[in-house]
This record gives structure tokens, C-alpha cells and sequence, in this order.
């Protein structure tokens, strides 16, 4: 199921004009990180992975820094089972939106469901993968 719904949120790129760029983490789930490579080596887009913190954590500023003109998506996973750090999507969310108004953000929030509260309202997020 991530796979699926992650390659909705890839799909984004095929409706760019231009080469359309994407912006994951550096501990996102294999799908992700495994497309967004394939992706790029076929020449369909280009991708920034922005690194976390000693704790896990996702800074919201990296990732609007990371955010250009033709970036598309962000992609960001809620909580990671590995490091168990549980991200702060509302205001990675809000960051991406101030560095570009119309870019969409996914999360992988599989690893929340049924474990954190799973508010895809509150997390401001476009696109949201859940398991259950």
C-alpha cells in the first residue's frame, strides 16, 4: 500500500512542465527514496534530500530551503519506525507552502496509524499514506 500511494503523490511529476523537483529526507521509507532515484537516472526529475537532525527530526527550515521554483512535491514521512522520531508535518507543511504556494505535501504516515494521532487536517498535508 505505501508503494501505491506514494506513486500517487510521484505522480504529480508527470503533469510538470519542465524537470519537476521533489523534496524527501534522508531517512525516508525505501519506496520513496528507490523511485525518486529511478525517476531521476531516467531524466523525469530532480530530487534534494534534506538530512535530520542527531534526533531524527526533519527542520522545517531545511526543507523550505530546499523548496525551487520547480519543486512539485515534498514528501516527508510522519514517523519513522527505525529512529522513532515523529515529525512535525504542520509546520514542515507551513514551510513548503511559504517557499512555494501551490506545492503538494505527502506524508507516509503508515508507521503512525494506530499508534500517534493521525490528524491529516492538523498535519496540513495534501496527500496522506496510511495502513490499517
Amino acid at each position: 500500500a505505501v508503494v501505491l500511494a506514494s506513486d500517487l503523490a510521484l505522480l504529480q511529476l508527470a503533469s510538470c512542465t519542465g524537470r519537476p523537483h521533489v523534496v524527501t529526507s534522508n531517512i525516508e521509507h525505501p519506496a520513496i527514496l528507490e523511485a525518486l532515484r529511478a525517476y531521476q537516472a531516467d531524466g523525469l526529475c530532480d530530487f534534494t534530500l534534506v538530512e535530520v537532525d542527531g534526533e531524527g527530526t526533519v527542520c522545517p527550515s531545511a526543507v523550505e530551503r530546499a523548496v525551487t521554483e520547480n519543486t512539485v512535491l515534498v514528501t516527508i514521512m510522519h514517523s519513522n519506525n527505525e529512529v522513532g522520531a515523529v515529525q512535525d508535518l504542520a509546520a514542515i507543511a507551513k514551510a513548503a507552502k511559504r517557499a512555494k504556494r501551490d506545492v503538494l505535501v505527502h506524508t507516509d504516515a503508515a508507521q503512525s496509524f494506530g499508534k500517534v494521532c493521525v490528524n491529516v487536517k492538523e498535519l496540513g498535508v495534501d496527500l496522506c499514506t496510511l495502513v490499517g
